[in-house]
């Protein structure tokens, strides 16, 4: 009975020694920026005749309280040999998760490893997002990048010097256009955008930028330029076009209809021995004959 149970405990230690032969993941980080979360650890020292491969669980709320503390496998972080891996899909609520990473060393496998404290997407670090003004007409259109999908702008404007006086939108656009009521001409007004989690937290706002809106005078001097320039450019084609004329096209004509030699056959020789002589046809010479009559006899009087 005891020779048993010392075998049995012998096995029970080799099945452990066996499984934990390769030491846990350390150093576990999530770094979590814009909503994008990524988790981190540090690579294995240990010696592994193969490479070193890594699985990542994670566990919400929703496992713990309905699943019965079930841990799902991150589809894209199982047997990787990245020391990171892209949660940014799964934790998707506000929620805490709890994730832990284990090691693989071929067949040996390291125990699991769990990232302390629990993370919570809240806690991400919201950037400020990249902003561009255009200014159309009378008003400013605003063009954002750099925002996460689930998140929301708060997009300020205000006439400089009245900033107490500020117009604000909330959106989920990439684009805001400011254009009612109407920007006042000749005016400067400035731009100030923020992130904002629907549970609450913001990034810190962007530096103000500010744009003039154009006024009576500088929509005249724009046309001038235009007209200017357009009567510039018509008399550039009119010169070519008269140049073309004068110089250019009796040359184009004398190199598409230059001038052939007649044959051999057609000209004309100097020496009058050659020249064939030309038959003329005899003239008809008409010559007067004046006609006397007689003077009447005496027989023909009587």
């Amino acid at each position: 009975m005891a020779l048993g149970a010392l075998l049995l405990l012998m096995l029970l230690l080799g099945l452990f020694d066996d499984v934990c032969a390769v030491p846990a993941p350390s150093g576990l980080f999530m770094k979590s920026i814009n909503m994008r979360h990524t988790l981190t650890w540090l690579p294995l020292e240990d010696k592994c005749n193969t490479t070193v491969q890594y699985s990542v669980q994670y566990q919400g709320d929703f496992e713990r309280l309905v699943l019965n503390r079930t841990w799902l496998n991150a589809a894209r972080c199982q047997l990787t040999s990245l020391c990171q891996c892209d949660l940014s899909l799964e934790l998707a609520s506000d929620s805490d998760y709890n994730l832990r990473v284990c090691a693989h060393c071929g067949r040996d496998r390291s125990p699991w490893q769990q990232l302390v404290p629990p993370f919570n997407r809240i806690d991400t670090v919201l950037l400020s997002p990249r902003m561009k003004l255009d200014v159309l007409g009378d008003s400013v259109l605003v063009s954002l990048e750099d925002v996460p999908q689930i998140c929301f702008v708060r997009v300020s404007l205000w006439r400089r010097g009245l900033r107490d006086q500020v117009q604000e939108k909330v959106v989920r656009l990439k684009q805001v256009l400011f254009d009612s009521p109407p920007l006042l001409e000749g005016e400067e007004y400035c731009v100030q955008a923020q992130i904002e989690l629907p549970s609450g937290p913001r990034s810190s706002p962007t530096a103000p930028q500010c744009v003039p809106i154009p006024g009576p005078e500088s929509w005249s001097l724009e046309k001038r330029v235009t007209v200017v320039f357009g009567v510039l450019l018509s008399a550039g084609i009119l010169c070519t076009v008269v140049w073309f004329s004068v110089r250019g096209l009796p040359q184009t004509c004398l190199r598409l209809f230059h001038k052939v030699e007649l044959p051999h056959s057609l000209h004309f020789q100097e020496d009058k021995d050659i020249l064939p002589q030309i038959q003329k046809e005899p003239q008809e010479k008409v010559h007067m004959l004046k006609v006397v009559a007689p003077p009447p006899s005496a027989v023909d009087l009587l």
